[in-house]
């Protein structure tokens, strides 16, 4: 475990295995890596996984104001400059992907590959949302546990108690809380996502990346429906898209085996198959 500075904060990282080097984007904002790291470490021999805390969440330091998207690719790359990597695969679950697909089109010679898990290049909408509790059969109510405060573990994991099912429909009670249970929350964190994805739309530059691409996506996602899965897809030049259809938001979590043996499969040699 260890850290860098950028831009005024200090950002923490941790550096793991050797291979290809992949750079792991959590989502939130306001959690940080840890709920990656149970199906990322299990990747295996030839996968050098590192895990970044974006600023104002978890250990980096930062209050969050004025936060853009753009700053916070920046701190990918400062990473990536940090470590001296000239080519890096980056992998970004939900809000991760949107910092991952800002990365990939601000820093184009960096990515060699990119991984796009249950996100899309946008970010989630009330409609879509609605309407993905109603595939699951849940009542909209169930999302107003968002509105307690989550600053505190305790806080965060009992929100979490509430809304699992819409986070993993195919796995047992208690399943949130295990896989969140070493998050440091930040209230920052939160805020400063919220700001950041303000007006953020790279939708139309979406044919600008050229460097492999993987969509991964859980069928029952109830923040991302499978539609903009499929047009992730369709607009990055070559890409492919993979779906898992026992998953919610976290097919890392819901078939983590089947989900490692796909990033494998393209990190160590399936980049070829598009």
């Amino acid at each position: 475990m260890s850290t860098f500075e950028h831009d005024g904060e200090t950002l923490w990282y941790d550096d793991r295995g050797s291979g290809v080097p992949l750079v792991a984007l959590h989502g939130g904002l306001g959690l940080d890596h840890t709920y990656l790291r149970p199906a990322l470490d299990g990747l295996g021999p030839g996968v050098r996984t590192i895990y970044l805390d974006l600023r104002a969440n978890g250990r980096s330091t930062g209050d969050g104001v004025g936060t853009t998207m753009s700053q916070l690719a920046a701190d990918v790359e400062a990473l990536c400059v940090h470590l001296g990597l000239d080519r890096v695969a980056v992998l970004g679950h939900s809000y991760g992907g949107f910092v991952a697909l800002q990365h990939a089109l601000d820093h184009p010679d960096r990515v060699g590959h990119l991984l796009l898990c249950d996100t899309d290049s946008s970010g989630p909408t009330d409609d879509a949302v609605a309407a993905g509790m109603r595939r699951l059969g849940l009542d909209l109510d169930l999302l107003a546990a968002f509105e307690s405060p989550m600053g505190t573990l305790e806080e965060l994991l009992t929100v979490f108690d509430v809304v699992e099912p819409a986070y993993f429909p195919h796995s047992p009670a208690g399943t949130a809380r295990a896989g969140l249970a070493d998050t440091i929350p930040r209230d920052e964190g939160s805020a400063a996502g919220e700001a950041a994805l303000d007006g953020w739309d790279v939708g139309a530059r979406l044919a600008e990346i050229t460097c492999p691409a993987l969509v991964l996506h859980g069928a029952d996602d109830f923040l991302f429906p499978s539609e903009g899965a499929e047009l992730l897809a369709q607009r990055i030049p070559g890409a492919r898209l993979r779906v898992f259809g026992a998953s919610g938001h976290l097919p890392f979590v819901e078939e983590v085996d089947a989900f490692r043996d796909e990033v494998r499969a393209f990190l160590l040699g399936g980049a070829d198959r598009h």
